[in-house]
Parts: C-alpha cells; structure tokens; sequence
C-alpha cells in the first residue's frame, strides 16, 4: 500500500494530537503508526506538520465497496 505524506496546521496546544484525529475523521478509520513532526511556526502559537503512514486498504479500496451495490 502507498505511503501518505500530508501536511496541515494547527493551533491546538497539541497539534500532533489534533492533525492526527482530523486525519482519522477525514479518512473515516483510526490511523495507526503515525509519523507526524513539526515542519515550521507559521504564525504565533500556529504549527505546520507532516504527518506520514501507510494507507489502510480498507481506505484504499473503500470506493470498490459500493460500486458494486
């Protein structure tokens, strides 16, 4: 399965914590092994993050799912 590369901002008092459960709520599925680090301070209190991991297949091929219905 591809590697997933994204970035985002937060201003949460802990961003890692915070990018990690919007991209569980935008894929629909609790992400394991995450590797996520500060890129940048964008702005004051505002932090720019990679967070990095392994597609699921059950993401991947979600659409495959209801194709076929």
């Amino acid at each position: 399965m591809p590697k997933i590369h994204v970035y985002g901002f937060s201003k949460a008092d802990d961003p890692e914590y915070d990018f990690h459960e919007r991209i569980n709520l935008a894929l629909g599925e609790n992400i394991n092994n995450v590797e996520m680090h500060r890129v940048r301070l964008v702005a004051p209190g505002k932090w720019m993050l990679c967070a990095s991991f392994t597609l699921p297949e059950s993401v991947a091929f979600a659409r495959l799912k209801y194709i076929n219905c």
